[in-house]
Formats: C-alpha cells, structure tokens, sequence
C-alpha cells in the first residue's frame, strides 16, 4: 500500500485493472474503482486530446537506471478501459 501523500499511478492501476479482468472479473467494486481513478485522471479531450499526464516513473530496472516508457501511461489506461467496456457489453 503506497504512504498517503504517494498518489497511485495510472499505469500501475492499468496493470492492476488489467489483471483483476482477466483473473477476477468478479471483483466488480474494484474494477470499477481502479477505472475511476484512471477515468478521473484523463484529460479533458478539448485540451490535450484525452491524454493522460506524465507521473513518476512507472519502475527500477536493473537495479540502478529507471527507465521511463512514455508510451505507457497512453497505452495501458486505454487498453484497461477498452477490456473493461468490453466486458460491460
């Protein structure tokens, strides 16, 4: 559990979201509230064309760089939501 003043990551909650659709779809509360943070944390579509914001870097890798995938925080918060819209139809 992350310290109070540390807000959750998108990316990480789109791993989270991810894996609770695939392994526990029935885990409906907390889907929906990984989804509402990740919905709650997207652009207004009429400035920066919906995207999500940059935030601390998503990992440590090799022990000693921290490598920061832009991409990510594009990729994985779609892909979660379009499984979780999916699995809402």
């Amino acid at each position: 559990m992350l310290p109070e003043h540390e807000p959750s990551l998108v990316v990480q909650t789109a791993w989270a979201v991810l894996t609770l659709l695939e392994a526990a779809p029935h885990e409906h509360d907390a889907i929906d509230r990984g989804m509402q943070l990740i919905l709650d944390r997207q652009g207004d579509p009429g400035g920066d064309e919906g995207a999500w914001p940059r935030e601390l870097a998503t990992g440590v890798f090799f022990n000693t760089a921290v490598l920061d995938y832009v991409l990510y925080r594009q990729v994985f918060p779609t892909w979660a939501l379009a499984r979780w819209l999916k699995q809402r139809s």
